[in-house]
């Protein structure tokens, strides 16, 4: 069996995820050391290039999977989210370390639900995790109606200055939402946060470096650009709405700045 063949074979399996609509973020913490100008083989063969390494192998797995969630509706990724969890969970390109679970309470007030989220995500990004979970659920919408349960998923890259290790999160909060005409509200609810960590297998990379970079990858994806990839357009929100986007991501900036402090660590990039 050829390489790529059996790299690409974990992704053929069929999964069902029950959901109405998959809302999603790519977020990137910490300090990328990616050399300029290095060979895509590079990228994943020295071990200061593997961040870049790890967006590209998350770009590959979301485009072979249809989980593309700049270019896709949340209707059309609740189809294909489950597909890229499971080739995430199953290549050797990253080895799961953790899986937590916890119930959060959901008032419907978002100011409340991120606090809720800080206090039960065990992490040192807690603040800019709950942020962004938050900060996706929309509160007009012209696809969504009635009552729906949709997910808020994170793709987080994750590489602070003391970790030598590029970890990966898939961050899950499911929610029951009800619409009416345009207007998006959080139902009361107790909701499970899912939080998937892994770490990048290093040695796995190196190894094949040659082979991943000849066959399967040809083009590196700076980790910026992961971000913007696993992000999901917000096509059907209005002006007004854009300038509400706007606005938090103002605000998110802001945040990160005045609390620098807490991230002294590693620079921040979102």
């Amino acid at each position: 069996m050829r390489f790529a063949n059996s790299i690409l074979l974990l992704a053929t399996a069929s999964v069902a995820f029950a959901l109405d609509a998959v809302i999603s973020k790519g977020l990137w913490v910490g300090i990328d050391s990616t050399e300029p100008g290095a060979s895509v083989e590079e990228i994943f063969a020295n071990r200061r290039n593997h961040v870049t390494a790890t967006s590209s192998l998350l770009q590959f797995y979301g485009a072979d999977t249809s989980y593309v969630p700049w270019e896709t509706t949340p209707e059309k990724g609740r189809y294909s989210y489950g597909e890229f969890k499971f080739s995430v969970e199953d290549t050797p390109a990253f080895k799961k370390i953790e899986t937590s679970k916890a119930l959060v309470y959901v008032s419907g007030d978002l100011d409340e639900l991120q606090a809720a989220i800080r206090q039960e995500y065990k992490h040192q990004d807690r603040q800019l995790v709950a942020l962004n979970l938050a900060s996706s659920i929309p509160t007009k919408s012209r696809n969504l109606g009635g009552t729906q349960q949709v997910l808020f998923s994170l793709v987080e890259i994750f590489k602070p200055r003391t970790q030598e290790a590029v970890h990966v999160r898939l961050i899950e909060l499911p929610l029951m939402l009800r619409t009416d005409e345009g207007n998006v509200r959080v139902l009361e609810q107790d909701a499970e946060l899912v939080v998937l960590t892994f770490e990048v297998n290093t040695k796995w990379l190196q190894d094949h470096a040659q082979e991943l970079s000849s066959e399967l990858i040809q083009v590196a994806t700076p980790v910026k650009e992961f971000v913007q990839i696993f992000t999901t357009f917000a096509e059907d929100e209005d002006e007004d709405e854009d300038e509400d986007e706007d606005e938090d991501e103002e605000y998110l900036s802001q945040w990160v700045s005045s609390n620098r402090r807490l991230y002294r660590n590693f620079p921040i990039a979102f």
